[in-house]
């Protein structure tokens, strides 16, 4: 008996020891978790994320951290907010009309380019960048919804730059009886610089080398009735996000490649 008395004391004090050792002194936590929870509070302490809070069409953002009031400015309304201090947060953004423009509404978060909600009121976890975009969209008297365009924040390409593309675009539209566009939406730098060497698989033999390439995101209505017959659309019908691929060389005219989803 009194060995084993011997053997369980010893148990206890080696399984104590490996306790402390393997948790200094906090009983449960691995040296691991310590470090990396010390990282997720270093970063969240230093703000290591950008959060863009914008606008398309004509309404207005507000935003607050958890727990606190989102509160719009009536007399100097906000269409376009930054956070850099939010890392590992969570944070409320809300979206609603101006009442001076009569006719723009409310139609959804986009999340870096694609459709993320369409509630006003989203509660986001910020655990890196990202750029929310509110879209309002016009609707006119007779109901119908009236283009809009967005040219986002390039630093590579001019809104003239912007605006041939959605034009060369809209030439290739304009031959889609009965079809619809609503939106067209310039994507980022980064995207349409990674996909100049995908454009650049496209271009036909007599093509010298595409130097820069741009990806457009839209969304139309498809056509109805006898319009949507032979087509590869779903007659009377909104599609969301919908990409085109255009290219040029040196600043020339865009070349429009492809279109279509990813």
């Amino acid at each position: 008996m009194k060995n084993v008395r011997i053997a369980v004391v010893l148990a206890a004090a080696l399984a104590l020891a490996l306790a402390l050792a393997g948790c200094g002194g906090a009983p449960g936590v691995s040296s691991a978790s310590a470090s990396s929870a010390a990282s997720a509070s270093s970063a969240s302490q230093q703000g290591k994320a950008v959060v863009q809070i914008n606008t398309e069409g004509v309404g207005e953002i507000a935003w607050a951290y958890e727990g606190e009031k989102i509160a719009f400015d009536d007399e100097y309304p906000v269409q376009s907010a930054y956070v850099s201090d939010a890392f590992g947060q969570t944070i409320g953004i809300e979206a609603r009309e101006d009442a001076s423009y009569e006719g723009y509404k409310f139609v959804k978060w986009n999340k870096d380019g694609r459709k993320f909600s369409e509630d006003r009121r989203i509660d986001v976890l910020v655990d890196g960048d990202a750029e929310y975009v509110a879209v309002f969209a016009f609707e006119g008297a007779d109901g119908e919804d009236v283009l809009s365009l967005n040219y986002g924040g390039s630093e590579a390409y001019t809104q003239e730059d912007i605006d041939a593309a959605f034009d060369a675009i809209m030439a290739e539209f304009d031959t889609w009886t009965g079809a619809t566009m609503k939106r067209l939406a310039f994507t980022d730098d980064a995207t349409c610089a990674a996909d100049l060497e995908y454009c650049n698989s496209l271009r036909e033999a007599a093509d010298p080398a595409f130097t820069q390439a741009i990806v457009i995101m839209s969304d139309f209505h498809s056509p109805s009735g006898a319009d949507a017959e032979g087509t590869a659309w779903e007659p009377d019908t909104d599609y969301e996000d919908y990409s085109w691929h255009l290219a040029r060389t040196d600043g020339g005219e865009w070349k429009l490649l492809t279109w279509g989803y990813a």
